[in-house]
């Protein structure tokens, strides 16, 4: 426990036995559990480190001497000392006895308590609440209905103008998910100096991507032809000739694609 490791590996290698083993390293050496955190990725992962911790712990109260004094020298690979055996047995106790328990937890959840902690300094507001799935998704819809009530207002309006095209290309459905992308990218698009109105916003876009506002999807899978052909798509159309009936039709219909005056269409 008086190194600073890191530890990289796969999925069931033994992480968590790792960093539990460490815990109790820490509690032997004689670490308040109170003073102790650790920081995990999920709630799974928490409850997984508690409930081996508290199992391992729970287990020492009532072992026999001789069986607790090796478990802790496979522990800590030394012989443990007599206030070793006699802290083992209470730790279980300890940890139970610690305001709060063992603070075994999730970044988002210690997080979430700093920030409840320091309102003032982190400026959020002193009885803020964080947003969970279900609320998210509640809020998303709360969001989708007013979306399309605007729309509804505003029938020839270029909102009512663009759920109409996405519902053209994807149905009612496919609107539900591309707004349900769009939230859950919605950090990038923060990011973007977007100005309010939606065709500015659009005209940000292109600027963003580097095309030009009048350039029309044709124009778009034209240069894409162009880029194909970059790519070797005539040789691989020539190599494709000396295969079976199919493999030749298929070439000799990229190649009129490629060469003719309407290369897109034909494609």
């Amino acid at each position: 426990p008086a190194q600073s490791v890191w530890v990289t590996a796969n999925a069931g290698s033994g992480k968590t036995s790792v960093l539990v083993d460490r815990i109790i390293r820490l509690l032997l050496e004689g670490a308040a559990p109170a003073r102790l955190l650790c920081l995990t990725y999920t709630r799974p992962a928490a409850a997984e480190m508690v409930n081996r911790l508290n199992e391992t712990l729970g287990k020492w109260v009532a072992m026999p001497e001789e069986a607790l004094a090796q478990e802790l020298r496979s522990l800590q690979n030394a012989l443990p000392t007599d206030e070793q055996l006699i802290r083992a047995r209470q730790l279980f106790a300890r940890t139970l006895e610690t305001p709060g328990g063992l603070r075994i937890q999730t970044i988002h959840a210690f997080c979430e308590a700093l920030l409840g902690r320091f309102p003032l300094e982190a400026q959020v507001p002193a009885k803020f609440r964080v947003l969970d799935d279900h609320g998210a998704a509640e809020m998303a819809r709360d969001i989708q209905q007013r979306m399309l009530e605007d729309a509804t207002h505003a029938p020839y309006g270029p909102l009512a103008h663009a759920i109409q095209h996405v519902v053209g290309l994807a149905g009612e459905l496919g609107l539900a998910q591309l707004f349900k992308e769009l939230m859950g990218v919605r950090g990038h698009w923060a990011r973007f100096p977007l100005p309010q109105t939606l065709e500015r916003r659009i005209a940000a876009v292109y600027q963003r991507l580097g095309v030009d506002l009048e350039t029309t999807e044709t124009q778009v899978l034209a240069e894409l032809v162009r880029i194909a052909a970059d790519y070797r798509l005539r040789t691989i159309a020539l190599a494709m000739q000396k295969g079976g009936v199919r493999g030749q039709d298929v070439a000799q219909r990229v190649l009129e694609a490629l060469t003719a005056e309407d290369s897109v269409a034909l494609l």
